[in-house]
């Protein structure tokens, strides 16, 4: 009996020390938050940025994660890091707090230009932004589409929603599927095969050879843009 008595206080003792721990750790992410803004509002924008990236990986409230993205965003920008600024503030938008990232993200793209241009700055890109290079690329000559660039591409036939029937716009795209979604852009056009050849000269292991899981915007809208013009469409 003495000694259940003193496991249970060894193992009561060692939980608590536990959650000591966490509740430290959690605590001096929040106050390196607040050491990271204030960086920030110094004007010490090449110093805070680290400090802010850091912290993305560290914290787990919603709203302090947001902030650090926010204020990641607007070092980048201060820096002249625009296609870094933009990934920030989408980073810190998907998380769908009441941080408002609207105005930073326009004057992010405002920086970077047009649409193809702050889309292939992206180091990943989702299935809405793959939409929008698909629709720019294979569709800007098609009448009668929806305005909406993943319900048009869909229409085409050219990408297709997932399994449950919804298109999930912020899901990023694997080098996998971006394969299929060049396969079914290729069908459509007059010489696909041979083009999809050129793109892939060993099929589908060649969409897996870079190593990288994510298709990055640079890499996706380049291979679009050359699929279009070897495919004659």
């Amino acid at each position: 009996m003495t000694n259940n008595v003193l496991w249970l206080v060894i193992g009561l003792t060692a939980l608590s020390m536990v959650a000591g721990c966490t509740g430290s750790r959690s605590g001096d992410a929040s106050s390196r938050l607040d050491d990271a803004i204030g960086l920030f509002i110094a004007g010490e924008y090449d110093v805070a940025a680290p400090d802010f990236v850091r912290l993305t990986g560290e914290l787990s409230d919603d709203e302090q994660l947001q902030t650090a993205y926010l204020y990641l965003g607007r070092s980048y920008l201060e820096l002249g890091e625009y296609s870094r600024a933009l990934e920030a503030f989408s980073n810190g938008q998907l998380i769908g707090g009441g941080v408002q990232f609207d105005a930073y993200i326009a004057e992010a793209q405002s920086h970077l230009g047009t649409t193809s241009r702050l889309l292939r700055a992206l180091d990943s890109v989702n299935r809405q932004q793959l939409s929008e290079m698909v629709r720019e690329l294979f569709l800007s000559d098609r009448d009668g589409l929806p305005d909406d660039a993943p319900e048009a591409v869909v229409e085409a036939g050219l990408m297709e929603n997932l399994p449950d029937g919804e298109f999930h716009a912020q899901t990023p795209v694997t080098r996998a599927s971006f394969f299929f979604v060049m396969q079914r852009c290729a069908a459509q056009a007059v010489n696909g095969d041979t083009a999809m050849s050129r793109a892939y000269p060993q099929g589908f292991r060649s969409a897996l050879a870079a190593g990288d899981t994510w298709i990055g915007g640079e890499e996706a809208y380049l291979a679009l843009a050359a699929l279009k013009d070897r495919a004659g469409r």
